[in-house]
């Protein structure tokens, strides 16, 4: 089916302006001296500036300060599952990622617990890795490089 151009002519046109605008950023660092309990914020939103006021009325601010992040260990847990225990090695990178997603949401004491926990299958996954190889080691020079005399047919052992 053709359509007539003319058809058209009929519907509403909407006009397109451009609008720029610049939306007044929320974030803001602030310094502030540590003998000075109180401090007041003024946020002017034309030129997107803090100004400190010191005689306003004392505004408690509450910021979230990130402490240290405890240690991951999924480094360790790659090692450990290419050189020594896999199963040890999977266990530990799981926990690993676990405390960093909670040392990223802010909960420390889960991230400390679960750095802990990734911590200690490393730790068995390389002993158990090391006792592994030196299993293998003592089993291999015992048995197969000791010349055992041949045995004649007919005899076992």
């Amino acid at each position: 089916m053709e359509r007539n151009p003319h058809d058209f002519a009929s519907a509403p046109v909407i006009s397109h302006e451009e609008v720029h605008t610049t939306a007044p950023t929320v974030s803001h660092t602030i310094v502030v001296d540590p003998s000075e309990k109180y401090r007041a914020a003024e946020y002017s939103k034309r030129d997107n500036n803090v100004n400190l006021d010191k005689t306003a009325a004392p505004v408690v601010v509450q910021g979230s300060k990130q402490s240290e992040k405890p240690k991951d260990f999924v480094n360790t847990s790659c090692f450990v599952i290419l050189a020594c225990n896999f199963i040890f090695g999977l266990l530990g990178r799981h926990y690993g990622l676990k405390s960093n997603y909670a040392w990223q949401l802010g909960d420390m004491d889960t991230a400390k617990k679960q750095s802990k926990r990734a911590l200690i299958f490393n730790v068995v996954g390389i002993i158990c890795g090391l006792l592994t190889y030196t299993l293998a080691l003592v089993l291999y020079l015992t048995v197969y490089r000791t010349k055992a005399p041949p045995l004649r047919p007919g005899t076992f052992g």
